[in-house]
């Protein structure tokens, strides 16, 4: 590999690059990692997970994160007014996640369902689930009556929702931070900003390793708003993050060294895995851009996977993990695809008319 030694503004710029295929692979990652526990029970991981001591379904969470993060600065600043990055994050997340929660109400729990349809309809709990998913405002419901009762993973219908009520969190912080970072800011071209948010990420960072070895917060809140904020803080600083070919060389050398003792694995992942992700996402180029002409069909993998998954155990008792992985895949792509062309993309659509009648009203300069 011949040597690329640039910084990150240097690439990022425009939509040609690979992070929506990265989001992709993470998606089907997640995929591949819920396999093992919802065919063989609780308590079942990936082979990764047994030799690192971190499962690709969490990798590939991490990876999500960092990259949200990069974005959602990144849109902050483009659409220049909070409205429309609040419009353009509703319409990102919710018609699609709208759709999905009601194909997990009305075709997957109405089908699998071992009560009555009647009992089943009428019951709270059904409320509970279709409205709670579809706002993410009170947390996740994961139990539809009747439901999945006799899977290895039971009664759980959809459990990769558990991520979105974290990311919208992510947002609100990250919104109103830059929000009043911006207005305090707005004569020192963000100098203020870029050093606080920097602060904030890095602090995280080493909260999250140190949580590793000490536990002394929630494990989860923590290690996904450390990811969430290095992704923000790499967009910031991206005139200074370099792009090394060498360095991400050395960064995988490093990690693969490090299996020897899972501890030490979790620090070295977690202090490379930016800039490898972010190697991947601006460096290989050539065919594999192609992948950008097909759309975007991560979102849709994420929030479909898990209750295909869960129908196929349901519908093939006994299934193997990788007949578990290859049927539902296939489906999961299936209604990804349908859900970015008839669903996603008509309502990111929208976006336009937000911004037109926000136009002249900048958040920031």
């Amino acid at each position: 590999m011949r040597n690329v030694s640039r910084y990150l503004i240097d690439y990022a710029t425009g939509n040609d690059n690979n992070l929506n295929l990265l989001r992709f692979v993470a998606a089907s990652l997640v995929l591949y990692s819920h396999c093992f526990p919802l065919a063989l029970g609780w308590g079942a991981s990936d082979p990764i997970a047994s030799i690192s001591g971190i499962s690709l379904g969490e990798i590939a969470v991490d990876v999500f994160f960092i990259i949200s993060g990069f974005l959602i600065a990144a849109s902050f600043y483009s659409r220049n007014n909070l409205w429309v990055f609040i419009w353009s994050r509703v319409l990102r997340i919710y018609p699609a996640l709208v759709v999905a929660v009601s194909f997990c109400v009305f075709v997957v729990g109405a089908s699998f369902t071992e009560v009555g349809l009647r009992e089943y309809f009428l019951d709270p709990e059904t409320t509970r689930f279709l409205v709670k998913n579809s706002t993410l405002v009170f947390g996740v419901e994961y139990v539809l009556p009747g439901v999945f009762e006799s899977a290895p993973c039971k009664y759980s219908v959809n459990g990769s929702l558990w991520t979105l009520p974290y990311e919208i969190l992510m947002y609100v912080v990250l919104a109103c931070a830059l929000t009043l970072l911006n207005y305090v800011d707005k004569q020192r071209n963000r100098n203020l900003t870029k050093c606080i948010i920097g602060v904030v990420s890095s602090f995280a960072v080493c909260l999250h390793v140190a949580n590793h070895f000490m536990d002394f917060f929630p494990a989860e809140l923590l290690r996904l708003f450390s990811m969430f904020f290095i992704g923000c803080a790499f967009f910031l600083w991206r005139e200074r993050i370099c792009i090394s070919s060498k360095w991400t060389i050395f960064s995988i050398i490093l990690l693969a060294a490090s299996l020897m003792n899972n501890d030490l694995f979790v620090v070295v992942y977690t202090l490379t895995l930016p800039f490898i992700l972010f190697f991947l996402a601006y460096i290989p180029s050539g065919r594999i851009r192609k992948y950008n002409q097909c759309g975007d069909y991560s979102y849709g993998m994420y929030i479909y996977a898990y209750p295909v998954q869960q129908s196929v155990v349901e519908l093939f008792p006994g299934i193997s993990v990788i007949g578990v992985f290859v049927a539902s895949f296939l489906v999961t792509l299936f209604l990804s695809v349908i859900s970015w062309h008839l669903v996603e993309q008509r309502f990111l659509k929208l976006k336009k008319y937000m911004s037109q009648k926000f136009h002249s009203k900048p958040l920031a300069n």
